[in-house]
C-alpha cells in the first residue's frame, strides 16, 4: 500500500490499464470500480503502482508506450 492509503487504513489501489469503454465495463462488474483507469501502459502509470496494487490489463495495454510530453507538460 501507499502511504496514503496505508495511513487511512484502505485497501490496496485497482488499476484498469488499456481497456476499451467497454471492457471497462465488463472488468467493473467483475473487479469493481477500480480506482484508476490507464488509457495506455505508460512509464509514468506505472509509477503510479504500488506492490500492493491490482493491475488487470485489458487487450490495448499487450506493449508499454512512450509518452509524447515529458515530465514539463512539453513535447
Amino acid at each position: 500500500m501507499n502511504k496514503y492509503h496505508q495511513a487511512a487504513g484502505k485497501s490496496p489501489c485497482v488499476h484498469f490499464i488499456g481497456f476499451t469503454v467497454r471492457e471497462y465495463w465488463s472488468a467493473m462488474r467483475v473487479w469493481g470500480k477500480g480506482d484508476y483507469w490507464h488509457e495506455r501502459a505508460t512509464w509514468s502509470c506505472l509509477g503510479e503502482i504500488d506492490r500492493h496494487d491490482v493491475v488487470i490489463f485489458g487487450r490495448g495495454a499487450h506493449q508499454l508506450t512512450q509518452e509524447k510530453f515529458n515530465d514539463e507538460g512539453t513535447a
